[in-house]
């Protein structure tokens, strides 16, 4: 399987618990927001201001490189502050 589809895969699971939608997130008038998370590839803190994410859609960021050393099976990591 293809990492998109496997991401994709991830992503609509995830989804299919939830027991309602997800409304979109996006700046507004006066209403302001930033996407702030440590880049997955670089490891530092990164900002996406005004970050739009559509209707039922989560915004994953991923990384390419082998966490097997670290002694973990899973690394995902999603912050999103308001």
């Amino acid at each position: 399987m293809q990492k998109k589809t496997l991401l994709q895969l991830a992503a609509d699971t995830l989804l299919s618990h939830f027991g309602d939608t997800l409304d979109a997130i996006m700046e507004y008038d006066l209403n302001t927001w930033s996407a702030i998370f440590t880049h997955p590839g670089e490891n530092v803190q990164s900002e996406v201001p005004g970050l739009v994410v559509a209707e039922n859609e989560i915004i994953i960021y991923t990384d390419g490189r082998d966490i097997a050393p670290l002694g973990i099976g899973v690394l995902v990591v999603l912050h999103i502050h308001i």
